[in-house]
């Protein structure tokens, strides 16, 4: 009876290292581009290891913007608002049509340079039941840099006719001086 051969162990190494190496081994290769730089291809099996990344490509031209999508679901009607007046103003006294709630031309006056005084008692709004936020309105041509507005309620230097009742909004300029400058006045 004939031994059959078995391969030593110094074979059994080669054989799984031949077959380790086959089974993983992807190729490259490399071609110049027509500015003359070298790019890489790479191809890997699945079951290799991830190698080295090669270096990002320029970014491409922005495509044509696509077409507008549909119009969305309206959302919910939110709660009511808090202000129980509120207006734009512009330099001359006058109220911004259509920016404006509980307040109209007969509600202000304008007696002197940057002077403006609001009378809401016929509505019902007060100082003693509402607060009162005036800001500068960019719109307006006459704001610039450094201007300011100022709320006096009920104070002992208002210019306004009833001081017990009218609120006095001042604008100044820059320097600061009384100005007409356009603003935005809301009774909360």
């Amino acid at each position: 009876m004939r031994r059959r051969p078995v391969p030593s162990p110094a074979m059994v190494v080669a054989l799984i290292a031949l077959f380790v190496a086959l089974g993983g081994t992807g190729y490259a290769a490399t071609t110049l581009t027509n500015d003359g730089s070298a790019t890489v291809a790479a191809r890997r099996h699945r079951r290799s290891l991830r190698g080295p990344r090669g270096f990002r490509g320029r970014t491409g031209p922005q495509g044509p913007v696509g077409p507008q999508g549909p119009q969305g679901v309206q959302g919910v009607q939110g709660p009511a608002g808090t202000a129980k007046a509120y207006a734009e103003v512009s330099n001359t006294g006058r109220i911004i049509p259509g920016h404006a709630l509980n307040i109209t031309d007969a509600n202000i006056s304008h007696p002197n340079t940057g002077i403006y005084c609001f009378d809401l008692t016929a509505l019902g709004i007060s100082t003693s039941n509402a607060v009162v936020v005036a800001s500068l309105d960019w719109s307006d041509p006459l704001v610039g840099a450094g201007d300011t507005i100022q709320v006096a309620a009920n104070p002992a230097s208002n210019q306004c006719t009833n001081t017990r009742t009218q609120v006095e909004v001042k604008g100044y300029d820059s320097t600061p001086a009384l100005a007409d400058i356009g603003f935005v006045v809301a009774f909360m």
